[in-house]
């Protein structure tokens, strides 16, 4: 579901840039753990079935996953998933207007 959200952010602009798959990437290796090579097959999979996923659908979906598991610590994992947004946004060195305001409604969609 993380996954998915990120490309839906690095792609509203209707382009994922190197530089955002990159950071996409490094995040799941370093923060997750995940193998390099899974990733990267993952993220190339996640990305041919997000355009058919909306980004509200996505936000919700996540929501109610941590809150159906209460050992998780919302709002740490939703500050680490905003922080990573940001960053993918952020990542080829242009935030787009769009990119922007599509990571303030999953922040506050998440809140509520």
């Amino acid at each position: 579901m993380m996954g998915t959200l990120a490309l839906k952010v690095a792609n509203i602009d209707g382009v994922i840039d190197p530089t955002e798959r990159a950071t996409m990437r490094d995040y799941f290796v370093s923060e997750w753990g995940f193998d390099s090579t899974y990733t990267d097959r993952a993220l190339t999979l996640l990305e041919e079935g997000t355009p058919s996923q909306p980004l509200k659908q996505t936000t919700s979906a996540i929501g109610r996953f941590v809150k159906n598991h209460p050992d998780c610590n919302a709002q740490a994992f939703y500050a680490d998933l905003i922080a990573l947004l940001r960053e993918i946004a952020e990542a080829d060195g242009k935030l787009d207007e769009r990119e922007e305001l599509a990571i303030d409604a999953i922040e506050r969609a998440l809140k509520d």
